[in-house]
């Protein structure tokens, strides 16, 4: 390094003058006793002699006092201060800290080089990141091909995938799968596709892994800054690897597809089906980033963090919600920031946030830690509202967009970091409500961001603790602003209200309506003490009564009560309502139960008639409202009904459709709606007054309901004919309605509102009667019947439409039912094989007959035996008989489903994945449970004919089934597009929808048998 001229005394010098001052003390401590013993010798007189040797001994004193002087000096002034200013800045360098300590000691030549020499590391230091990752694979076991370091053997890949990630431990790697779709790769496009992959990257931590045998060419990426830049830049890549197909004399461009996953979204073992999955998707680029919990040995990455560095950068930040006053509060996010941008080096560093006044982004709080840079906004500057939008469009899963360097930023962006001259950096959305409020941001001017996964999520988390800060005090002026809002509505429309503790009735708070009136601090007082002047808790109480109390604040009466307290605290509120101004008779809404009055109700139903349309209204009423308030008192009894009229004005999307008719009866407008609505409302309704409201722990006091509804316009000639009719209904025929029935006045008809009661109802009606229907679901091949599925039909008249099979099952599992069912099924399968299984099934080829089953079947101990009975009794033929299961069902259930599997396969019973889309779980692990065959699911088949890509999925995840012996059926043929796609491509392949057959009766399917199979 270059050193700057001086005219410091150097230390050479300092040296020379201090040996040249300690050879004269010594010379002139030598001459004294030299002197002395010459004059003792030739003098008589003794006293000159002595003279001479006090002098000697006195220099001899001062040259020792010289030495330890100079030798202290040195060591305190110039040894000790380059010790510790060197561990100091030793220390710093470790920490990234680019602020070096300088010596002190600027006069003298060699210490002021060495502070030059400081400056000069500081500059270099400034721009320089540590970097932990190691990309050195040479110590793996990896297999390369043709000794070229970034192409290695596809099964060498599969092998060293955890090993390659403990390598990088980088914040997330890439497996990016290149397909082309040509009949052939030849070894010329072998050797280009390779090399255009590793031109474009040009990085050499990348690696490729051939697999051309299936057309196919994997790409680990071991350091991906944003995903959007990521797809952008794969995008960019399928286009260089375009390759030519020969097709006779023509040529053909065929570009590749891209499949990517990504760690640690995917778990190490299902990197590979995940690229399967992804590939299945067919668009240009398919991108796949499961939201799984990362289990069992993928742990290492999580496990091998270095919480030192967290602990190093985060140390106790403040709440910032604490602090009032707005320029301290910008003081202190600038504190924080700029000591995180001093660690990790950045020009600059601050918080962009969202004007409410003036609707634009200005900096809230910015600075520069670049000694030569200008900062990059001032107080006025505009954050244009295009680039938040951008940054909206490609921002990561956490909120945060990191790019190392300028050419791994995405092109949306890059214009405007051109703009501001900008290398890398960080950004980190803030978002409130669905609307960004902030964005806090560090960036480099002329430096790359090179650090590792631990120091990057560091850097993540600090942003978004920033973020969450900026969320909080933004949620604390809102609810400031609502708080001041609700005390001037108090003061307008005269209203108090107090807080208090349950059980010591000590005040917590008061509204400025009552701090006007008493104007001594609450602190210590009790509600009775301070607005009763009482000495004791006041008789009438609504906490100890459970009702309404009169009272006298300055002489005008007030009714206090509980209507806004909520039960699950220690404390209340009490509000007091002046008694003239508690209720207006036209009052639009019910400040009791908090929904619409019946005034609201009439005024409603004028304008509803008035607009010819239809419906129902549903009045609910509380049976049994004053066992509630005999046993809770008016004022719970008051909370518990708001608390269920708020569930279900949540499920009827507000409360624009709930009105009071009595104290007791809500009335809900159903208009447009038909029974089957009303029917549905009421039964949702019902399940909601399962809860008891004052103590959700509590199954007793539930509310017991009764629902009427009244049809309209019928024969009704307005409004007033309606309620007219529904007040003689409930004067003379409210007893025909029960408990927990809905009662419809049009044609007399009444049903349980309770769902699972109505169910079962019909369950056992079916069963004791052995009329539950059981029709077949034929499975088609080659036009002809190869099996067929059971299915279970039980029929909802009131709906007119079959109830639902698996809400059945459910239904009987948790009733003890299921076994009836099961018997039933198996006793219609037993009797099928009876009478057909030896002539006609063998003779036609008909070799299965599955039913639905889910889990909790196999928690039943008879079901197995009752299956393994049915085998043996009738002889089946082997896998004759197959349950079918839904993957999301085998995927939650994977270990039991396991043991099933097995015991099942000892009786030769198939057990079938149902449903199958390749979401829940992989191939791999269908083929891991025993299971041979998939019937892939109705959302995929049913649309094939509607877009091309869910086509192309289904033909992926067909072959890949073929590809691991697994067999196929397709469930959901509705139409003869879809029939001719699937056999065009696969003839022979089983099929259900109701395009080949709609369920049947079996009498129906087997005469159907005899036709298409024999005849």
């Amino acid at each position: 390094m270059a050193k700057k001229q001086n005219t410091k005394l150097s230390l050479k010098k300092i040296s020379k003058i201090i040996n040249a001052i300690g050879i004269v003390i010594g010379a002139f401590t030598l001459i004294c006793f030299i002197e002395a013993i010459v004059f003792k010798l030739t003098l008589e007189n003794k006293e000159v002699s002595k003279i001479f040797f006090l002098i000697g001994f006195i220099s001899v004193i001062i040259f020792l006092l010289y030495v330890i002087i100079v030798s202290m000096l040195f060591y305190i002034r110039i040894f000790r201060n380059v010790l510790d200013v060197s561990s100091q800045n030793l220390d710093k360098l470790k920490k990234l800290d680019s602020n070096l300590t300088k010596f002190s000691l600027t006069g003298i030549a060699e210490i002021n080089d060495m502070n030059t020499d400081l400056e000069e590391i500081s500059k270099v230091y400034n721009h320089t990141i540590v970097t932990t990752s190691n990309f050195d694979y040479s110590k793996l076991n990896i297999e390369h091909v043709d000794n070229q370091p970034q192409v290695i053997v596809y099964d060498s890949l599969v092998e060293n995938i955890q090993s390659l990630l403990s390598t990088s431990a980088t914040f997330r790697n890439a497996f990016i799968e290149l397909e082309f779709n040509v009949e052939k790769v030849t070894e010329e496009q072998e050797k280009f596709i390779i090399k255009s992959i590793l031109d474009f990257y040009n990085d050499p931590t990348i690696l490729v892994a051939p697999n051309f045998r299936k057309k196919r060419i994997v790409i680990y990426h071991p350091n991906i800054d944003s995903i959007s830049k990521m797809k952008e830049q794969v995008a960019l890549l399928i286009k260089k690897c375009v390759v030519y197909e020969h097709i006779g004399k023509d040529e053909t461009l065929v570009c590749p597809t891209a499949s990517i996953v990504m760690y640690p979204y995917s778990a190490i073992d299902d990197i590979f089906s995940d690229l399967r999955y992804a590939r299945r998707k067919n668009q240009s680029i398919n991108t796949y980033l499961p939201k799984r919990m990362i289990r069992g040995d993928n742990k290492f990455f999580s496990n091998s963090m270095s919480l030192s560095n967290v602990s190093k950068i985060l140390e106790s930040i403040p709440d910032f919600t604490e602090i009032n006053d707005d320029e301290e509060l910008k003081e202190k996010f600038e504190y924080y920031l700029r000591k995180e941008a001093v660690f990790y080096n950045f020009d600059f560093a601050g918080i962009v946030s969202y004007d409410d006044f003036l609707s634009v982004y200005k900096p809230y709080v910015h600075f520069n830690e670049s000694d030569n840079e200008k900062d990059i906004f001032t107080d006025n500057s505009i954050f244009d509202e295009k680039i938040v939008k951008t940054l909206a469009k490609i921002i990561d899963r956490d909120g945060s967009y990191f790019f190392s360097k300028r050419e791994n930023a995405n092109e949306a962006i890059c214009t405007y970091l051109d703009i501001l001259n900008i290398s890398s950096g960080l950004f980190f959305i803030t978002k409130y409500k669905g609307k960004i409020i902030a964005i806090t941001y560090f960036l480099n001017r002329d430096s790359d961001l090179n650090i590792d996964s631990y120091l990057r999520e560091s850097l993540v988390v600090f942003a978004r603790i920033i973020s969450d800060s900026i969320k909080a005090i933004k949620i604390k002026q809102k609810a400031l602003d609502f708080e001041e809002d609700n005390q001037t509505l108090l003061k307008i429309s005269n209203m108090k209200i107090y807080t208090i503790k349950k059980d010591n009735y000590k005040l917590l708070s008061i509204s400025d309506s009552l701090k006007d009136i008493y104007t001594r601090p609450i602190v210590g007082q009790t509600c009775y003490e301070y607005l009763y002047n009482k000495t004791s808790p006041c008789e009438n109480c609504p906490l100890r009564s459970g009702s309404k109390m009169e009272s006298e604040i300055c002489g005008e009466k007030h009714l206090s009560s509980l209507i806004l307290d909520n039960n699950k605290y220690s404390s209340c509120q009490m509000l007091l309502t002046p008694e003239s101004k508690n209720y207006f008779a036209t009052n639009r809404f019910n400040s009791d139960f908090l929904i619409n009055s019946y005034y609201s109700l009439i005024y409603r139903m004028n304008n509803i008639f008035s607009g010819h349309t239809k419906g129902y209204i549903i009045l609910i009423k509380i049976n049994n409202h004053t066992d509630i308030i005999d046993k809770y008192g008016d004022e719970s009894y008051l909370r518990y009904v708001r608390d269920f009229l708020k569930a279900v004005c949540k499920y009827d999307n507000g409360i624009a459709n709930t009105y009071l008719y009595r104290n007791n009866i809500f009335a809900i407008v159903a208009n447009e709606c038909g029974q089957v609505d009303v029917i549905e409302k009421c039964e949702k309704i019902y399940d909601l007054s399962r809860v008891n409201y004052l103590d959700k722990s509590l199954t007793d006091n539930l509310f017991s309901l009764s629902f009427i509804t009244f049809r309209y316009p019928m024969n009704f000639a307005s409004s007033y004919d309606l309620i007219k009719e529904i007040e003689l209904f409930l004067k003379n025929d409210i007893a025909k309605v029960k408990d927990s029935y809905i009662y419809f006045a049009e044609n007399d008809y009444t049903r349980s509102a309770n769902n699972t009661e109505f169910m079962l109802q019909l369950l056992d009606e079916a069963t004791s009667t052995r009329d539950l229907k059981v029709q077949l679901l034929p499975f088609v091949r080659n036009k002809k019947l190869t099996g067929a599925e059971l299915l279970l039909r039980l029929r909802d008249d009131s709906k007119n439409a079959l109830i639902n099979t698996y809400d059945l099952i459910k239904v009987a599992i948790k009733n003890n039912r299921i076994g009836i069912i099961t018997n039933i099924l198996i006793d219609n399968i037993g009797e099928y094989y009876k009478n057909y299984g030896f002539s006609l099934f063998r003779i036609t080829g008909f070799k299965r007959l599955t039913i639905n089953t889910d889990s909790s079947y196999f928690d039943d101990s008879t079901f197995m035996d009752s299956l393994e009975h049915l085998v043996q009794e009738h002889h089946f033929q082997k896998n004759f008989l197959g349950l079918e299961i839904t993957e999301k069902e085998l995927s939650e259930h994977f270990d039991k489903m396991k043991d099933a599997s097995k015991k099942l396969y000892k009786v030769d019973i198939d057990l079938i994945c149902d449903a199958y889309t390749g979401e829940y779980i992989s191939l791999e692990k269908i083929k891991a449970l025993g299971i041979n065959m998939i019937k892939i699911s109705r959302q995929i088949v049913s649309n094939i004919d509607k877009d091309e890509a869910i086509y192309n999925e289904l033909l992926s995840l067909i072959n890949s089934a073929y590809e691991r012996d697994i067999k196929v059926c397709l469930v959901g043929v509705e139409n003869e597009h879809q029939y001719r796609l699937i056999t065009e491509k696969y003839p022979d392949i089983p099929m259900q929808g109701y395009y080949l057959y709609q369920p049947m009766d079996s009498q129906d399917l087997f005469g159907m048998l005899r036709k298409t199979n024999i005849d």
